[in-house]
């Protein structure tokens, strides 16, 4: 009996870890059981389903979740083209008109006649959205790929020669519009045009160029007290920091009681340039080797002048023929 207790012992904790094992699995099979019936019965919502609840929305004045459901019912039928025009409501409803259009323009294509009989207003609808979208040709003066062109708020990925049609939408019938281009490696001066709504297409070029990088110029000068000119232009006294164009440029320092000074450079795309300058004291002017010479010349000019008044003799005056006080020429008259 005493050996066979161990195993009884061994038997009974074999067990008790299968009812445990049983009772895992039975849980996850229910809760699996569950989802899926959950699943099967819920499902995913139908087009008319997500239609409704886009109507919902509509009523609710909650146009972006209304947007949503009309978009995700077309996706699930896209035969029914009322969608085309609900969600151009839905787009109208938030300002986005260019939007708008394009949707009420695709139901006016695609809808049967009888649907658009539901619609009587419908070529109304169309002339008021329509007078609230501007339309642009926007091209550049070269093919720009790494970029982005800005026509108000919309964003155009990219520009070329040839001139793309854009639609925006205007916060009034007539609006100025300002374009402008993001690029790392073109640059363009931002333009403002005027657009009509529902008017012709304004024709609008970007003049663009290769984007300059500038560089760091910092310039330190002794003494402290001298200005600082680059390319011509005072900057200050020392030191001067700026920013400048790639390309040639020159700095002068000059200060009182000191000799100026002149330094041509180059600024590289993006560079720093860094200049330390020291001016000399300009001499007195008794130790200048061109003082001397001059006063030399002097003394030897002065010297040969009395040389010469020394030895020159001394000359008998004329007597003239004429008697004093008498004038025989004629006096002149103005």
């Amino acid at each position: 009996m005493d050996r066979a207790l161990p195993r009884d012992e061994d038997r009974l904790a074999s067990g008790r870890r299968l009812i445990r094992r049983l009772r895992a699995v039975t849980s996850a099979l229910a809760l699996a059981l569950a989802t899926l019936s959950s699943s099967a019965f819920a499902g995913d919502p139908s087009a008319e389903e997500l239609k409704s609840r886009g109507n919902q929305a509509m009523m609710e004045l909650n146009y972006a979740e209304a947007l949503s459901a009309y978009r995700s019912a077309l996706a699930k039928n896209p035969s029914d083209v009322a969608l085309h025009y609900n969600i151009g409501r839905a787009h109208q409803a938030r300002g986005d008109y260019a939007a708008a259009l394009d949707a009420l323009l695709e139901f006016e294509q695609k809808a049967p006649a009888e649907t658009k009989a539901k619609v009587p207003s419908l070529g109304q609808l169309i002339a008021d959205v329509k007078s609230r979208v501007g339309e642009l040709t926007v091209h550049c003066s070269t093919d720009v790929t790494s970029g982005t062109v800005l026509v108000d708020t919309t964003r155009l990925e990219g520009c070329s020669v040839a001139p793309k049609k854009v639609r925006i939408s205007l916060a009034s019938k007539s609006a100025v519009v300002e374009m402008r281009l993001e690029s790392s490696a073109f640059e363009a001066p931002s333009l403002k045009v005027n657009v009509e709504g529902g008017g012709p297409p304004v024709d609008v070029a970007l003049a663009v160029s290769p984007r300059t990088t500038a560089g760091i110029l910092r310039v330190q000068a002794t003494p402290a007290i001298a200005v600082i000119s680059v390319d011509g232009s005072p900057k200050g006294n020392s030191p001067v920091e700026l920013s400048l164009p790639p390309g040639s440029h020159v700095v002068d320092v000059h200060a009182d009681g000191h000799e100026s000074t002149r330094v041509p450079f180059v600024m590289e795309a993006g560079g720093k340039k860094e200049l330390s300058l020291t001016l000399e004291k300009t001499p007195p002017i008794t130790k200048r080797w061109w003082f001397w010479a001059g006063a030399g010349a002097a003394v030897a000019g002065i010297a040969t002048a009395a040389v010469i008044l020394i030895v020159q003799p001394e000359q008998e005056s004329s007597k003239g023929t004429i008697d004093p006080g008498v004038i025989r020429a004629p006096l002149a008259t103005f």
